[in-house]
């Protein structure tokens, strides 16, 4: 009797657990699937409205950027957008800083500003555009914040001028930004988030250099054949 007794409490407990098997795992299934889906949307989300917003940032106008007192720019000249960076960190050097700067000096958890960066190349010409919004709403109007134009040709200046590297870290340079209109130059923290924009921002600036190179090259070898 005692053996029948637990055969039978052993098939009712087979029998439960085939009813959960068969109740919650898909349930569960379901539920977890839910989870993802509303993950991909939510990220879906937080990258198509930085998207949007970065739109609205690089969208600037000649007039916007305030370059339209240049001379320079009243003359329509071949414009090639490099690269765009959502967000990156402006930082106030301290006093006395000099060459070779160190990124540990600067006040690394207080940036002066955040910003968008956008690197165009105008002519002969490579504009580092930085821009910030007071509103993050999409569509809001991005201001200028700073402007670094890198001019390897006519100034006859190396990259180094504009751009350097601070020697503790990767995502670290300091650069020489430019008011056009009073014609004053000034240098600046620059900081990325992430080494790949880090990288990419190196990359375009080795284009830049790149072709101009090459079209030095050209127009010697069309010199030389006239």
């Amino acid at each position: 009797e005692t053996a029948n007794s637990n055969a039978s409490r052993n098939d009712s407990l087979q029998q439960l657990l085939s009813i959960v098997a068969i109740v919650f795992i898909p349930s569960l299934a379901c539920l977890l699937a839910c989870l993802l889906t509303f993950s991909l949307v939510a990220r879906n989300h937080t990258i198509n409205s930085n998207s949007t917003r970065f739109e609205a940032e690089v969208n600037m106008t000649d007039y916007d950027l305030g370059l339209l007192d240049d001379d320079d720019y009243k003359v329509k000249v071949l414009s090639t957008k490099l690269l765009g960076i959502a967000e990156v960190f402006m930082y106030r050097l301290p006093s006395k800083s000099k060459t070779p700067f160190k990124a540990e000096d600067w006040p690394l958890t207080k940036p002066l500003q955040c910003v968008s960066l956008r690197i165009e190349r105008r002519g002969n010409q490579l504009l580092l555009i930085f821009t910030y919004s007071q509103d993050d709403r999409p569509g809001s109007k991005s201001k200028l914040f700073a402007l670094c134009t890198i001019d390897i040709v006519s100034k006859d200046k190396p990259m180094s001028h504009y751009v350097e590297d601070v020697v503790d870290s990767t995502r670290y340079f300091v650069i020489r930004v430019t008011d056009e209109k009073a014609g004053r130059e000034a240098q600046i923290g620059l900081g990325f988030r992430e080494r790949e924009e880090a990288s990419d921002f190196r990359t375009a600036l080795a284009k830049y250099e790149a072709d101009i190179g090459k079209e030095r090259a050209e127009r010697a070898l069309q010199m030389a054949n006239q």
